[in-house]
């Protein structure tokens, strides 16, 4: 049932050039980092939108990957002469390591995601998946309660640039869906570091304030038994041939709406 996902730290994995591919029933663009780091992919469900018609450019190699794909024209909410877009955004952070050198890296991604995001269609639906290895704090109409809080203010949890993210969402008016749940459930991370568990919440994925209702901020992480844990949401969003609502990306809807 999954239209999209937008994977992180795919290293080599999908390759070592960048590509564009088919496996069943999804296209993949992939963006790849080293054999040890980096390294994003978008896989979209074919449900949602042909492979000819995806568009993409890479920010920055291994990094920040931008997808833009089009939605059918309508009557709805949106002008029938304007094809309303989807945006996917799949970002992977460079790890705070405490080290004053990974500072003017770390701040050129950002400069890089603030620059891509200013540029979006406002009209366009924008959902943003990553791995942007920092900690949020509370910001009303941003960031929820919903907050893992590390027992130590180690790595990415303790980085002295935090605050780049929250002006982020704050000037675009987005949302961190996975900051609405159980505090205690909201971890994205779990390992082990010296024998003792580790676990932290890094990892986000943002959606404009127009498209979140109570369904889209249940977003959040499965626990899913790795390290990693993969996160499943489904952002609000408006049908351009009926104009009415409906969750996830809209492959299913689409095709129901179609068919009416």
């Amino acid at each position: 049932d999954l239209d999209v996902l937008l994977l992180q730290e795919t290293h080599v994995g999908l390759g070592k050039e960048e590509a564009e591919f088919c496996v069943p029933g999804f296209a993949v663009v992939s963006s790849p980092g080293t054999a040890r780091t980096a390294g994003v992919a978008v896989m979209v469900s074919r449900r949602l939108c042909e492979p000819d018609l995806l568009r993409h450019r890479v920010l920055q190699e291994g990094r920040l990957l931008h997808i833009r794909l089009p939605l059918p024209k309508g009557t709805g909410r949106t002008s029938p002469r304007a094809s309303p877009h989807l945006d996917l955004i799949c970002a992977y952070q460079h790890v705070w390591d405490g080290e004053q050198k990974t500072l003017p890296k770390r701040a050129l991604f950002m400069q890089s995601v603030q620059k891509l995001v200013g540029s979006l269609p406002v009209r366009n639906t924008w959902v943003i998946g990553g791995d942007f290895n920092v900690s949020l704090t509370r910001a009303p109409g941003c960031v929820g309660q919903g907050l893992y809080h590390s027992r130590t203010v180690a790595g990415c949890a303790g980085a002295p640039d935090a605050a780049e993210l929250t002006a982020l969402l704050e000037v675009h008016q987005l949302r961190a869906l996975n900051t609405y749940g159980r505090p205690a459930d909201a971890y994205t991370f779990e390992g082990d570091a010296l024998r003792q568990s580790r676990r932290s919440q890094i990892d986000f994925v943002l959606a404009q304030s127009r498209c979140c209702d109570g369904q889209s901020l249940r977003c959040g992480p499965r626990q899913a038994g790795g390290q990693l844990l993969p996160m499943e949401g489904r952002p609000q969003a408006f049908c351009s041939l009926c104009g009415s609502s409906y969750h996830g990306l809209g492959a299913a809807h689409q095709t129901q709406c179609r068919a009416a």
